[in-house]
């Protein structure tokens, strides 16, 4: 399989997505609701799928909550809160209106921090924490409920505990490996790892929603590469549009399959390369600045 370089594959994630944009946003039109919407949720309907049946949206001043209360097969985990139908232009919406504005790519962290300040409950409650490689690497990932102490918006993190009694959905995971890995960072972990509860009065349904509007941002828009980017632009005009119609595509199986396995091998390979670059410098520097002091000491005043 080919493997793009750097410059290569933001060129080839741009050039794809300037390529199915104009059939795509046709398609998207007619169908988006059909390809992104859960099976259990009528497009044409402002009704909720919940445990206990059929229920309206909630209604948060003008702003309509598509959250989905959904338990899992043999599982012993309560609910989880599950965004299921933002459609192509609702989110297009929420980026453009709510959150970033016609802002430069390297204002962006500072829009989410703004928008979790203003939306988001500040501590009380409680998620399944669904950890993901990057911060469980040495165990694998794993299931486990968790609460809520402080929500950090400058990094989009979230200090937390482990409930009592323990629940994890590997049973070869054990509590003490839980709480010396959360240690070992400080208890903080990423608001997108967190799937909040669900609640028949729907108190956290804005606080699932406003996680899942940051959790596909930085899983489907976001390009490690942008952060890096200091041209005067705005993110929305440039990016949103094209990025989000390259998703649908890719999701719906208008790319064929061999070009979406490309694509996403090849932004897999530049993450994990990146990753490996950062802790490289990381210890570069330690390893510096420990010879630096080293070699200072030998000298006498």
């Amino acid at each position: 399989m080919e493997v793009f370089g750097d410059e290569e594959l933001s060129k080839f994630d741009e050039d794809a997505s300037r390529v199915i944009a104009k059939e795509a946003l046709e398609r998207t039109r007619q169908h988006e609701d059909d390809a992104i919407l859960s099976p259990k949720t009528d497009a044409n309907s402002n009704d909720v799928d919940t445990p206990d049946g059929t229920m309206t949206s909630l209604n948060d001043s003008a702003e309509k909550l598509p959250i989905l209360g959904c338990t899992e097969a043999q599982s012993a985990f309560p609910d989880v809160y599950h965004v299921t139908n933002i459609d192509h232009q609702e989110r297009i919406r929420v980026y453009t209106e709510d959150i970033l504005g016609d802002c430069r790519p390297d204002q962006i962290a500072v829009r989410f921090a703004q928008y979790v300040l203003s939306h988001i409950e500040p501590a009380g409650w409680r998620a399944v924490w669904r950890s993901s490689t990057g911060t469980t690497e040495t165990t694998g990932a794993f299931d486990v409920l968790v609460e809520v102490d402080d929500v950090r918006p400058e990094d989009l993190n979230a200090s937390v505990h482990i409930v009592s009694p323990f629940l994890c959905d590997r049973p070869d995971v054990q509590q003490v490996s839980v709480e010396n890995l959360l240690a070992s960072r400080d208890y903080m972990l990423p608001l997108s790892e967190l799937w909040p509860l669900y609640d028949e009065n729907y108190d956290h349904g804005k606080t699932a929603l406003v996680i899942e509007h940051i959790r596909f941002f930085y899983d489907n828009i976001w390009r490690p590469w942008d952060g890096d980017d200091e041209e005067d632009y705005s993110f929305v005009l440039r990016h949103l549009g094209p990025r989000l119609m390259l998703y649908h595509d890719l999701h719906t199986g208008a790319v064929p399959p061999s070009t979406t396995e490309q694509y996403h091998a090849t932004l897999a390979l530049y993450q994990q390369r990146l990753a490996e670059l950062d802790k490289f410098e990381v210890h570069f520097f330690s390893q510096a600045s420990s010879t630096f002091w080293q070699n200072m000491s030998t000298f006498s005043y």
